[in-house]
């Protein structure tokens, strides 16, 4: 920033040392310095130092941050979306977008695009591919049985014979990685067991919202 003829800093308005900022801010004094260490990287305001002490505009500095390591982001017009926020805005797992992103070279999934160490891709690109990866997917599906009392209790078997499933210990895989819908009812054996229940209509509900699921060798449900 410029200085006048006597050697005085042009002051911008809310001008704010590092000290000051970290505690209306509650960021650490070295984190703001590494901040503006790297600032030719990461766009971080320039600031000045004022009696030795390193000061920025703090509104400046505030729409920095608020953009610095966000979910989302516009850049040249383009929104940029982290997989966090994809995985909000569509509900999959972010595992699953991480998946889907590791396999872009045969998938055409939107590579990548870094800005602050953290990952982006184009949020309307992602959409649309996401749209025909998802009706792709939907052409592996298993067959499923819509025949039967929308209320019965149906158990892990019955509930893999709705969806085509191999048996009830692929529907108690996914119950174990939290892949699944929570039961209706749960019963325990005298063993110590749990025994699970699924209303039939819920499972209809399940297979309608499912991504993909088992139908051969080396394939796997999603959701």
């Amino acid at each position: 920033m410029r200085s006048d003829e006597h050697g005085t800093p042009d002051a911008p308005r809310h001008l704010t040392s590092r000290s000051e900022l970290a505690a209306r801010t509650g960021e650490r004094e070295h984190t703001l310095y590494k901040w503006w260490r790297d600032r030719q990287r990461n766009g971080h305001p320039e600031g000045l130092e004022i009696d030795g002490q390193w000061h920025v505009d703090e509104i400046e500095w505030r729409r920095w941050r608020a953009a610095y390591g966000a979910d989302r982001r516009e850049v040249d017009g383009r929104t940029l979306a982290t997989v966090t926020e994809l995985a909000r805005l569509s509900g999959e797992p972010e595992a699953t977008l991480n998946r889907w992103y590791a396999g872009r070279q045969v998938n055409g999934h939107p590579p990548g695009i870094r800005r602050d160490g953290r990952r982006y891709v184009d949020l309307e690109r992602w959409q649309a591919w996401y749209r025909e990866h998802k009706k792709q997917l939907k052409g592996g599906l298993t067959p499923v049985d819509r025949t039967g009392d929308p209320d019965e209790l149906l158990s892990s078997a019955q509930v893999a014979h709705v969806l085509g499933l191999a048996g009830s210990a692929t529907v108690n895989s996914y119950v174990g990685r939290g892949q699944f819908i929570e039961p209706d009812q749960v019963e325990e054996t005298p063993a110590g067991r749990k025994r699970r229940f699924w209303r039939r209509r819920r499972i209809w509900e399940y297979a309608e919202n499912r991504s993909w699921s088992r139908k051969g060798k080396g394939s796997e449900e999603a959701r």
